[in-house]
């Protein structure tokens, strides 16, 4: 039986959400396991969700991205984490990577380039979309 990347979206814009949660359920080997709309739902629903990857902007309600990010390592889980943002300067993505993100992807952003990223960063480059 073949298992999907269980993903999780993580950003204050409901239709992002909704439209990127579309998206990456159209791929056969990504599922969507939950969103949230705010850094303190996001991190207790990671907690409890366990995703395998976790996209997310930084502008976050009640607790900013970068916050989640500094945070994360207290849930025990340890998704590779995706920031889509379109708040970009070099501070900033410096600040992220050195808080455990592992990849930064400003928005817009092109699904697929993202879906070969995930892919990549599961090593399962060869899966084929939809």
């Amino acid at each position: 039986m073949e298992t999907k990347t269980r993903i999780f979206i993580a950003d204050a814009n409901p239709d992002f959400c909704t439209q990127m949660a579309e998206l990456i359920g159209a791929e056969k080997d990504f599922e969507v396991v939950g969103t949230a709309g705010d850094g303190i739902e996001a991190l207790a629903m990671i907690t409890e969700l366990r995703p395998e990857v976790v996209l997310m902007d930084l502008v976050l309600p009640r607790l900013d991205g970068l916050e989640v990010l500094r945070r994360m390592p207290e849930t025990g889980v340890k998704p590779y984490i995706i920031v889509l943002s379109g708040f970009i300067n070099s501070k900033v993505i410096a600040d992220c990577s050195s808080r455990g993100a592992d990849y930064f992807v400003p928005k817009p952003c092109d699904a697929m380039s993202l879906f070969e990223r995930i892919r990549a960063l599961m090593g399962t480059e060869s899966a084929s979309a939809s």
